[in-house]
């Protein structure tokens, strides 16, 4: 299968750099993506209570931090769910997803988190770090994410991402 790629142009840095990350997604794919994205953001941000709602109330003051981290978790989950592919990442994804929301979420209002360590020790040591930790899921996530992109390229025969090819022909 002849590829449609041609070498970049020194003006066309950009346009490589796009390319490069940038997976190929069927349109059903884009739909299912952004419609996870946006069920994970509401309801990832409604039960945190990072805006006022009628269902929760937040104990600890709310972080612009917490805006971010709670969009790039929605994003990255909802690309995660809404590709089409094997499972080859579940476990990356869940810890990712687990840490980047324990990275944007009340400490205090976190029952498992306050049972184990109380609120003293959750507002003195957990409390300062959780955006670092919610920034480290990211990664994870990002790296499951990739994981499912590779298995897919895979699968499918095409490329997702042109590194990938220089370094398979460079090994055969």
């Amino acid at each position: 299968m002849p590829s449609s790629q041609t070498s970049p142009t020194p003006n066309g840095l950009w346009a490589r750099l796009v390319e490069l990350f940038r997976p190929r997604l069927t349109a059903r794919e884009l739909r299912d993506a952004l419609i996870w994205a946006a069920v994970i953001f509401g309801g990832f941000g409604t039960l945190t209570a990072l805006w006022d709602n009628p269902l929760f109330m937040r104990m600890t003051p709310v972080y612009r931090w917490d805006f971010v981290l709670l969009g790039a978790e929605a994003l990255l989950l909802g690309l995660y769910l809404g590709l089409e592919g094997g499972s080859c990442a579940v476990k990356p994804a869940s810890i990712g997803g687990v840490l980047a929301f324990l990275g944007f979420g009340c400490s205090v209002c976190n029952k498992i988190l306050l049972l184990i360590f109380g609120s003293g020790l959750l507002l003195t040591y957990f409390e300062p770090v959780k955006h670092p930790l919610g920034v480290l899921g990211l990664g994870v996530l990002a790296w499951a994410l990739f994981k499912k992109l590779r298995l897919r390229r895979e699968q499918r025969g095409g490329i997702v991402f042109p590194f990938s090819e220089v370094q398979n022909s460079s090994g055969a």
